[in-house]
């Protein structure tokens, strides 16, 4: 997502409010970022520490079990919590995603719900971001639960 990185937080606070805005902004987020866009996620809610996307069961997503394919989970999830991430870093600042933990509980089927929720540091300076993210289907079953590691450093000039 590093070439979108600053113009993110812009865009969903334009967008947002607007009918339609966020479909299109979830759309910027699949031309930023290509392959984040083969499971067709939509952007729900985003601020400062917190967002919340939905990806909804297709044939393409499926695994040999007719159930949402480990990676496709895996991609919701890091989406999750890379919006969530960028959205929250000031222009002066850059985050890698340098780990990702994921724990699969129940398979996926239906509309899946990531939710990412981390405390934000008060400096950015050299700081490294545990943020976790929950993936949810729509009887509110926990599907997976993953942990991503970020590593935020001053953007160079």
């Amino acid at each position: 997502m590093a070439s979108g990185d600053q113009a993110i937080k812009g865009m969903w606070d334009k967008l947002s409010p607007l009918p339609g805005g966020k479909i299109l902004f979830s759309k910027m987020v699949g031309k930023i970022a290509p392959y984040t866009s083969t499971i067709h996620s939509s952007v729900i809610e985003l601020s400062d520490g917190h967002a919340k996307i939905s990806m909804t069961e297709r044939k393409k997503l499926r695994n040999h079990l007719k159930s949402i394919h480990a990676v496709a989970l895996t991609n919701l999830a890091e989406i999750t919590t890379g919006l969530a991430v960028v959205y929250t870093l000031p222009k002066t600042s850059r985050g890698i995603l340098i780990g990702l933990e994921v724990e699969f509980l129940k398979k996926g089927r239906g509309v899946i719900i990531g939710s990412c929720d981390f405390q934000v540091p008060t400096s950015f300076d050299d700081q490294i971001i545990k943020a976790p993210v929950t993936l949810v289907n729509s009887d509110d079953e926990v599907v997976a639960r993953a942990i991503a590691t970020w590593k935020v450093s001053a953007r160079s000039v």
